[in-house]
Formats: structure tokens, sequence, C-alpha cells
């Protein structure tokens, strides 16, 4: 892993412990006795959260000491413990690696909002206890995580001169003089004389695409959206604001002011933020959730801070952003993902988004690291290995994908029939068909199949690791022979068995109850769902997985009634496998059907224990997947 560098920031060790609280002889008189003792318990509770130095009960302090501010307000044992347990997160969250949120998500304030709130206690502390050096180490270390250095230096002096030998006061101002020191070091060029009336008052620096908003306050663009991702008010006045990023316009004379009067500063401003949002060609930021292949499309809530600001800043750049899944097996992220980008994007009033994305480019990651909260990584496009025009493997490459694409439209063709009056499959169905790339591009064509399917995790990063394009369309094609005893015709009851052996839109159907052959495809779904309310929990058999059997595949098991049995054959239009032989069984019927290209068996078995085995010849460089449906 690799970082960035930054700038020496503040340590715990500087951070303040909690104060106990007192048990006094004689209780004051505006509080009773029981009520001060409850104010007592929930102040100790508290007390020991904090010391247990655990984020998740830094949140259990805060609300035991609000309790009892509100019983006891403006006790300044109890807004200074507050005041801590502010700080005490703010630098968690602030040191928190983007890897320790990846489990699951990080919701509450951001590190900002948590150090303002403990700036407003460390000020009520300060004008409660004004000779206490403790008030002005909770303001010091509080103006500190703000950014505000010179303030924060004032207060430390001003502490100095109340007790000269305070260690910790001490230990701050040190602290303080180096970031201080290397932040002028990294901005030595920058002219002494400019005034901070065109900085940013969220950034602390020279303003960059000011925007002006309607109260009269000028921001950073970048910056006012961002502090607008907790909430609609401008950050100085809180005044409602109704505006978008969208819409609002930079303020074109603040801007050709800045860029006349500090040039070099400017070309730095505007250098530092294409670096945030233009990741270039080999660098991604990584939204880390699941596995995406090209051609998926997604549909995501952005509610994360971290992933907030991520969003934004994609939306001013290219709109991209690498998918990854966390590997279970070493706890980081997988090293082979999917870039996608951002086609749909519904910004809402309190800063999450709505976002619609689509697969693009398979790329492996060579290194990743934490900017900001989020994951960013250096990448490696990868492609399937490029067959050369006019050579063998390049035209049998070609010519299968002319089958494939022409048996893909028949597929699309019968689902869209069947399901004319689901409008959502409808529309699923037509948003899959109009992203079907051309027989020019196998590749992507061959995981636009795949989108077809329903598959693990694990089974779409070998995917995505594959760089032959016969291997990804024969994993495209791969199907499950399925027997459905009649206790078990439930569509749902096999989804939950075996929730990756059906296709999402299975491509055949069984018959409706009678023993006629099969005269036009159908889908399976339609079929199953009529039936399932008689579904009993019972048996599911999985025979076999037929992939690629370049020789003989044979398949044995029971069953008690009659079956339909379809085989199709792939990859050639033709019907690729040889006559089928039983064991134990009596073929009662035979039908080709030449619209799905397929065979359609109607078999019993002839056997006392009704075993029944079927053994398959296919023609060499051929497989076929079947589907065996039970008649009743």
């Amino acid at each position: 892993m690799s970082g960035r560098e930054s700038p020496p920031g503040l340590s715990l060790e500087l951070v303040e412990d909690v104060e106990d609280y007192i048990w006094p002889n004689d209780v004051e008189e505006s509080l009773p006795w029981d009520r001060f003792r409850h104010v007592f318990d929930l102040v100790q509770n508290g007390n020991k959260a904090f010391r247990d130095n655990r984020l998740e009960r830094f949140e259990e302090a805060i609300s035991c000491y609000s309790r009892a501010n509100n019983i006891k307000p403006s006790d300044p044992v109890i807004l200074g413990n507050r005041c801590s347990t502010y700080i005490r997160i703010s630098l968690y969250l602030r040191h928190q690696a983007a890897s320790a949120s990846e489990y699951r998500a990080l919701n509450g304030l951001d590190p900002t909002m948590h150090t303002e709130l403990a700036l407003k206690d460390a000020e009520k502390v300060l004008s409660l206890r004004t000779n206490a050096i403790r008030s002005y180490i909770l303001k010091a270390n509080a103006l500190y995580l703000l950014e505000k250095y010179e303030a924060a230096r004032d207060v430390i002096l001003s502490g100095l001169q109340i007790d000269p030998f305070s260690n910790t006061l001490q230990a701050l101002l040190r602290n303080l003089e180096r970031t201080q020191a290397t932040l002028i070091a990294r901005k030595g060029h920058e002219n002494p004389e400019r005034t901070d009336d065109f900085d940013c008052t969220l950034c602390l620096k020279l303003f960059y695409e000011p925007i002006t908003t309607p109260c009269g306050h000028s921001f950073c663009r970048s910056c006012l959206f961002q502090s607008m991702d907790r909430g609609n008010k401008c950050p100085l006045c809180r005044t409602v604001l109704f505006i978008s990023s969208r819409t609002s316009a930079v303020n074109v004379t603040l801007k050709n002011i800045i860029q006349r009067n500090f040039p070099e500063e400017y070309a730095d401003r505007k250098t530092e933020q294409q670096n945030l949002t233009n990741f270039g060609n080999d660098l991604l930021p990584l939204f880390v959730m699941d596995v995406v292949i090209p051609c998926q499309k997604y549909n995501l809530h952005i509610f994360e801070p971290r992933y907030r600001l991520m969003v934004r800043r994609i939306m001013e750049g290219n709109h991209r952003m690498g998918m990854v899944m966390l590997d279970p097996r070493t706890g980081s992220v997988a090293d082979f993902a999917c870039e996608v980008e951002i086609t749909e994007c519904e910004p809402l009033p309190d800063g999450r988004f709505f976002i619609e994305v689509e697969g693009r480019r398979r790329f492996h990651i060579l290194d990743s690291w934490d900017q900001d909260g989020y994951r960013v990584a250096e990448v490696e496009w990868i492609q399937d290995i490029h067959l050369q025009d006019g050579t063998t493997e390049r035209a049998e490459l070609q010519e299968l994908t002319n089958n494939v694409i022409e048996r893909a439209k028949s597929w699309l063709s019968m689902a869209k029939e069947a399901n004319q009056r689901d409008r959502a499959r409808y529309e699923k169905l037509l948003s899959l068909e109009s992203m079907m790339p051309s027989a020019q591009d196998p590749e992507r064509f061959s995981f636009w199949l795949i989108t077809l399917t329903s598959r693990r995790p694990a089974e779409k990063m070998e995917l995505l690791r594959l760089r032959d394009t016969r291997e990804v369309f024969n994993q495209s094609y791969a199907y499950s022979v399925v027997i459905i005893t009649n206790n078990n015709p439930g569509g749902r009851m096999i989804r939950a068995l075996h929730p990756f052996i059906l296709p999402e839109l299975p491509l055949f159907s069984g018959i409706n109850g009678d023993s006629k052959l099969l005269s036009v495809a159908r889908l399976i779904r339609p079929f199953l769902i009529m039936r399932e309310s008689s579904t009993r929990m019972a048996t599911l058999h999985t025979f076999f997985r037929l992939r690629r059997m370049d020789s003989i595949g044979f398949i044995s098991t029971f069953i008690q009634l009659p079956i339909h049995l379809m085989i199709q054959g792939e990859p050639s239009s033709p019907f690729s496998a040889n006559e089928i032989v039983l064991y134990r069984g009596l073929l009662l019927a035979k039908e080709d059907n030449s619209q799905a290209v397929m065979k359609d068996y109607l078999i019993n078995t002839s056997d006392p224990s009704n075993k029944l085995s079927i053994k398959l010849t296919l023609a060499k460089g051929s497989f076929s997947f079947m589907n065996a449906i039970e008649v009743t």
C-alpha cells in the first residue's frame, strides 16, 4: 500500500482525558438529590465509555454527557468531557483507513462536524472556567483540527500566560509550529503579502471557480457542494439555499480578479483540483461493494460521506470509477475488477445520490491507497487475447459469435412475447436488447451474454480473469439438467435451493399439464409460477452441470412420472449431439423443434425401481444444455 504525504497531525496523546464528577458533601439546593445522583451516574458511565477508547463507545459517551447536560446545563465538567469526546471521535475518523469501513457502511457526522461541535463546547467551558488550563487545551485542540492555526496559537499563548509550565500546551505549540512550517514549505512560492480576502472560508485556500450564493457569501465551487452534502444551507449564515451544481454559475468577476493578481497560485489550485477529479487513464477511485462485469447495469444509493465526496468529484471529471468486491480470502479488495461509467446521477437535497452505472472495461489492480476516506487504485487494463484477422481461429470465433447473436435475438424475442403483461420484466428485456453489442466485438458480446444469467460473485470474478473469448462463451452457455418432481414445481423453491442453476431469463418451458410435445419455445418461469400454489418441500435433482463435453455424457436419476427432456446443442446452429441412448428407459415420443433448434423427448422409465439412465454422445468441440420437466 502506498499513501500520500500529509502534514503533521494532532496526536491522540494531546487530547485531554475526561474529568471525574465530584460527589459533594452537600448537594446544591437548585438540584434535587435524586436528579443529581442521575447526573452523577450518567457522567460516570460516559467516562467509562470514553476510556474504553473505541469508536462505537464514543457515541455512547456523547449520549450520556448530552443527557446529563439536559438535566444540569452549563456544567463545565459535563461540557468539557463532551468536548474531549467530540475531538477524540474526529481524530479516529480522520485516521481511520478506508478498509475499516468496507465491511459495513459508516453513518453519522463527518470529522469536521464533530470538531465544530467540540469548539462550541470548548468556548462555553472557557467562558465558565477562564483560569483552568484544561479549557485552553480543549479550545486549542478544536481550532487545530479545524485548521485555524493562528487562532489556535493565540489560545495556546493565552493558556501559557496562566501556566507557563503546562507540558500539554507546550507540546501543542511545538506541534502547531511543525504543521505551519510544513505548510509554508509547500507554499514557498506563495505571495506572503496576499490577504485572506480571496480565501475560501471552507478550505482556507485561494478561491478556485468561486460561486457567490444568494445570501452574498463566496466559496470554491467544490467546497460549497461538498458542504451541501450535509444539508442545503449556507456554511456561514445557515440560509437555506436552493441551488445545484449543474445550474450554479461561477462568479466571473471574482475569478478574473484572482487570475490576474495571483496567476501562479491559481494555476496551482487548478492543478490540485484536477488531480482530485481527473484520475487519468491508470488511476481510478474504487467503490467497494460487489462484482460488476462489462455491459452490466447497476443502481446505487450513495449515502456514506466518503462516497458522496467521491461521486461529486467523479461527476466533475470523466464520470468513471471502479467497482470491486472484498476478497474473503485476504480481507482486502480483490485484484480484478471492472470500470463503470455513471450514466444517470440524481442528487438529493440532503447530499445523497441515486446513480446508475454500466460496466465498461476490466482491469487488474496494481496498487491501492486511501485518499480522503475512499480507495484509489493504480490499474492495468486487460483484454482478451487478440486473434489476428485472416487466421482460422479468428474465423471460427466470428462464426461462433454470429450464431450466438442469432440465438440470443431469438431468445429475447420469445422472452418479450411471454412477458408482455409483466411491465417491469418487459422493460428489463428491452434494456438488455438495447445493450447487445455488435458481432464485430466478440469479447464484449460474450460478457453481455453473461448478464442474462444469475451468477455468484466468485463466478463473476473468475470470468473477469479470463482472457479467452471462446471460454467466456462456453461459461455463458453452461446450464444444468434439472428434474422437478411432482411435489416441487415451484420456481421460487428452485431458486431457494439452487439459486444459480437457472438463468435469470430461463429459455424453455414445460408442457402445461398435458402430454403433448413442445410445439413452440416458451419460458419456463410462467409454467413454474402457475403451479407454485401446490409447491411443497421436496427434492430437486441436479443431474449434471454441462459446460463442454468432448465425448459422452452419462446421467442417472429416479423418476416417478414421464418427463419431457429438452436438449439444445451448442455452439453450432444444427443439433450437435447424436441420438440419446436410454438405459431402463422407454421413449414414448420424439420431436424436433426447428424454431428453437432443439430436440424434445417424452421419456418414461421401464425399471421397477423407477431408475432412468441416459447416455448422450456429443459432437467434438460442442456441448449441450438440457431441461427436464415431469408431466402430470
